[in-house]
């Protein structure tokens, strides 16, 4: 079988975790006494005819085109004229007739008896059959269900998506007034007068004019790194009674925002998908001193947490070989070979090791002894 494998993998493991609904192809040989190729089928792409009377659910439609109309269909092939169901498809409607270009139709294997189904299908002519490969979920009887898809229905996946263009709409609209700078008309009436002008005799574009010097001398003399710790004074009277007027009051604006309450609610948000997806935070250096997992610090949590991840993957990883130990068997592979996957592990200066890790393979043979 002259198959890239680890590719194979990288395509399948991606379906398993986003759909956990897979649909590896198995191909004859000419002869069908053999599996020749393994393909991988994207999920998204595959379609379960419903079940039989029987309740058997043995056929596979594939299509790039689901949900593509009739006039966005002709685009592609103006000279090919669409048969089935496809032109009208709805989400309840299933295509009924093939044409092996828009739609192709593929047997599927009963993943309780595969060895059975490939037998038969060889049998019968068929150059290729679907192996399902899932990991069951309660009640469900065509399409399971992964188990991070909790987090999608109550919510959080949208809470964690929308929370960047919330920070990103206040940081575009946002407008930032560092002081409130009060002067009293009179001020300006004996700014002017003592330039030799008379203030009731300026026109409204010169009393302007001199309103915008007057705030860009203050703003100059306020802002800026060069300005930092200046000593500010201005002078002012009051009449008889104590009473103050021509004051310049300068009041520092404080900035209210809510943006540590959307980061808190971020790192929440990102804790349930983590917790989902059963992905301890420091696995990918979210624990940090002091943030949001601030409990979960680094150091040897790194590769305890990695260990205990590993462990739990190994139904999923039973599973996903289900391919490899189907083609074994019919191709009359050695019974003594076996299929796994390799981990690494992460060691310390004190057991006498070299920390650095050797290559991952993603699956590898091994002959037991």
């Amino acid at each position: 079988m002259n198959n890239d494998i680890p590719r194979f993998y990288a395509e399948l493991n991606q379906d398993y975790v986003y759909f956990a609904n897979c649909f590896p192809e198995l191909i004859f040989t000419k002869d069908r006494t053999k599996i020749a190729r393994l393909i991988h089928q994207e999920s998204c792409d595959c379609r379960f005819k419903q079940m039989d009377s029987k309740g058997n659910i043995n056929i596979v439609y594939l299509s790039k085109m689901w949900g593509a109309s009739k006039d966005q269909l002709a685009k592609f092939d103006s000279k090919k004229e669409l048969t089935g169901r496809l032109a009208t498809y709805t989400s309840e409607a299933t295509p009924d007739k093939v044409d092996d270009k828009f739609v192709k139709k593929r047997y599927a294997l009963d993943p309780y008896f595969p060895m059975d189904g490939l037998k038969m299908y060889a049998e019968k002519k068929e150059s290729s059959v679907i192996l399902p490969v899932n990991y069951p979920s309660p009640n469900k009887t065509y399409y399971q269900l992964p188990h991070w898809d909790a987090v999608r229905q109550s919510g959080w996946i949208e809470i964690a998506t929308q929370i960047p263009n919330m920070l990103k709409t206040m940081y575009n609209n946002a407008f930032n007034i560092k002081y409130h700078i009060e002067i009293p008309e009179t001020y300006l009436q004996k700014r002017v007068s003592n330039a030799g002008k008379k203030w009731g005799e300026m026109t409204p574009a010169e009393k302007q004019k001199e309103k915008e010097l007057l705030l860009k001398s203050m703003d100059d003399f306020l802002s800026g790194t060069d300005n930092a710790h200046k000593s500010l004074i201005t002078f002012f009277t009051s009449d008889v009674e104590g009473r103050e007027y021509e004051r310049i009051k300068i009041t520092p604006i404080e900035h209210k925002s809510n943006i540590d309450k959307d980061l808190l609610a971020s790192g929440t948000a990102n804790s349930e998908l983590l917790f989902a997806l059963e992905m301890n935070p420091n696995m990918i250096g979210a624990g940090k001193p002091g943030g949001v997992y601030s409990s979960n610090q680094g150091g040897s949590n790194i590769r305890e947490a990695k260990t205990a991840h590993d462990m739990l993957l190994n139904l999923d990883r039973h599973m996903t070989l289900a391919p490899l130990r189907i083609i074994a068997r019919y191709n009359g592979w050695p019974k003594e070979l076996i299929f796994r996957h390799e981990d690494i592990e992460m060691t310390t200066l004190d057991t006498g090791k070299e920390t650095v890790a050797k290559p991952l393979k993603l699956l590898h043979y091994a002959n037991k002894k």
